[in-house]
């Protein structure tokens, strides 16, 4: 059975849009994701970040549109990170490098007043430093 896909884009305050992804991320929801993203880029804010925790499968497709998402934010001169990518979803990341060209964070870390949830996206921790490959 797969699992359905959803993605909610919301404010968590202090300038930053958070891009909530559950379910399947492949060629039939690719271009929705990307969509959202584009959308969070158009925002007054000034960090776009993309919570994969509950997204159980990642295609090419679904590489395509966070590669696309993170082209769109930093053309509006925003920061772009992904976090909380899980199991089947962190190794398709990566096998496939996209893990040292995005800003990929495994874990979340509290913000730097204790860590509600409008303030969790403060600070992460990186596991993979970015690659100075052709990617732009």
């Amino acid at each position: 059975m797969t699992e359905r896909f959803a993605v909610h884009l919301r404010d968590d305050g202090a300038g930053v849009a958070r891009v909530a992804v559950s379910g399947e991320v492949d060629a039939d929801t690719g271009n929705t994701l990307s969509a959202v993203i584009a959308a969070a880029a158009r925002l007054e804010i000034a960090d776009v970040l993309i919570d994969m925790e509950h997204v159980s499968f990642l295609d090419a497709a679904g590489i395509r549109a966070l590669i696309l998402g993170r082209d769109a934010v930093r053309r509006q001169g925003h920061t772009y990170r992904v976090v909380n990518p899980q199991g089947l979803v962190r190794m398709v990341l990566e096998i496939t490098g996209v893990l040292e060209i995005l800003d990929v964070n495994s874990v979340e870390q509290s913000g730097l007043n204790g860590g509600s949830s409008q303030e969790r996206c403060a600070r992460t921790s990186t596991l993979a430093p970015r690659r100075s490959a052709a990617w732009p």
